[in-house]
């Protein structure tokens, strides 16, 4: 019998949702390991939880260093430097407001990302920033100097006024001021004026977030990591964590991995959804965690391969899941509103 070490995040999984009323899906398998699961201290912010669990520390002033982080993973030119999250969004004006719409609801093409870059850089390379599209919708900025800004991650604004939200420090006003020329660029260019003519949304602005050097060092507290997130990915690649495919069979992998120490599992399929309030995604993301994650892991328990583990649902909750005892074993599945709501 293996004495599990597992701590499970799933951003979103439980909601929470604005208005939530009508009772939320109730996937078998999830709800019977729920069954005797025991409150604990919660995760609200999964990459600052993700940046702890490795050892990084910061300034209350400065950003998680996110970017220099997830530019080392999809960047073979980053290295040493500063960098900034420069993420390409739409700006709304509604009424007396500007709602930021993320890079998600834009269906950007890799050839219009590659374009607004070539313009950024063509007009701001001589002041020592750099744009860097290695996909269509996650883009990288990279500074010459630090600059002394505080910034507010991209999924904390998403259908948000953006005014209470940008830039902050002893650098914000210039950096207003830049982003400001960098909409009318934006505005102008030819690749706006297709979108428009084709009825999209234009790529109006970018948002900077999780700025900083790649940290010196990281301290991992698993001996593996299996995730879809390309953070939990980038922190385990800098620490030389070894790193199972989440497209691998559960069954297939995670007692082995169980028997070398404790390990981390992070699933981004809710995450999305719940951020963007989108009830009929998120349902569709549960029913595909029941089939590749839930009902396998129910399995494990069941046969005595997996005892105790940890599950992280930020921001709403965490819990403890222990194998349950006779009693418990005939308690009825509360529905995902009692788990949220605790």
């Amino acid at each position: 019998m293996v004495s599990s070490q597992l701590t499970l995040v799933v951003p979103g999984l439980l909601g929470p949702f604005p208005g939530d009323g009508e009772p939320m899906p109730a996937p078998p398998a999830l709800l019977r390991l729920l069954r005797n699961a025991k409150a604990m201290p919660g995760a609200p912010d999964p990459d600052a939880w993700l940046c702890n669990r490795f050892g990084i520390t910061r300034d209350p002033e400065c950003d998680w260093p996110l970017a220099p982080l997830l530019a080392e993973l999809e960047l073979e030119e980053a290295g040493q430097g500063y960098w900034l999250r420069a993420d390409p969004v739409h700006l709304r004006a509604d009424r007396s407001r500007l709602v930021l719409f993320g890079p998600e609801a834009l269906a950007i093409r890799q050839e219009e990302a590659d374009a607004l870059a070539e313009s950024f850089n063509a007009l701001y390379q001589p002041d020592g920033l750099r744009l860097y599209t290695p996909a269509p919708n996650r883009w990288y900025l990279r500074l010459a100097q630090a600059p002394r800004l505080s910034n507010t991650p991209l999924s904390d604004v998403i259908g948000r006024d953006i005014d209470r939200h940008l830039p902050r420090g002893e650098d914000a006003a210039p950096w207003h001021a830049r982003l400001n020329e960098i909409q009318m660029l934006f505005h102008a260019h030819a690749a706006n004026e297709r979108r428009a003519e084709q009825g999209r949304p234009a790529i109006n602005s970018l948002w900077l977030w999780g700025g900083g050097r790649m940290p010196a060092s990281l301290q991992a507290q698993d001996t593996w990591v299996c995730s879809d997130d390309p953070l939990t990915r980038a922190l385990a690649q800098a620490a030389g964590v070894p790193l199972y495919d989440t497209n691998d069979t559960l069954v297939d992998w995670l007692p082995a991995a169980l028997a070398r120490g404790p390990g981390l599992m992070v699933l981004n399929a809710c995450r999305q959804a719940q951020q963007y309030g989108d009830t009929q995604e998120w349902a569709e993301r549960h029913q595909e965690l029941e089939r590749q994650w839930w009902q396998p892991l129910q399995g494990l328990r069941a046969q005595g391969r997996l005892q105790d583990f940890v599950l992280q649902a930020p921001p709403a909750a965490a819990y403890r899941i222990s194998p349950p005892r006779w009693w418990q074993r005939l308690r009825r599945p509360r529905p995902l509103q009692h788990y949220l709501a605790s």
